[in-house]
């Protein structure tokens, strides 16, 4: 709005005030870095993603490898086998 009035004001031939000059001029160094400042967090967020993203396909390719797979399987399967053994016990100490 004030843009306005400074433009008008020059189309009439007058000058436009140094203090809406100055003004406009602040304001539009202010839009100026809040874009370069998203640009920066778009960049940033981007590497980061990308960073994620490596991590997340490394440790999916290092959880299916063998040697995962058969420690995993071995705890499973030993608490299985306790969860059994546990339940048997508690039945076996108090069958009401």
């Amino acid at each position: 709005m004030r843009s306005e009035l400074a433009l008008n004001e020059i189309f009439k031939g007058k000058p436009p005030s140094p203090d809406a000059l100055a003004e406009n001029f602040e304001r539009e160094v202010a839009k100026l870095k809040l874009k370069v400042c998203d640009v920066e967090g778009r960049v940033e967020s981007a590497a980061k993603s990308f960073q994620v993203s490596t991590r997340m396909a490394s440790l999916s390719a290092a959880w299916q490898s063998a040697k995962v797979v058969r420690t995993r399987e071995k705890i499973s399967f030993f608490f299985g086998v306790m969860s059994l053994v546990f339940s048997a016990l508690l039945f076996g100490l108090a069958p009401q």
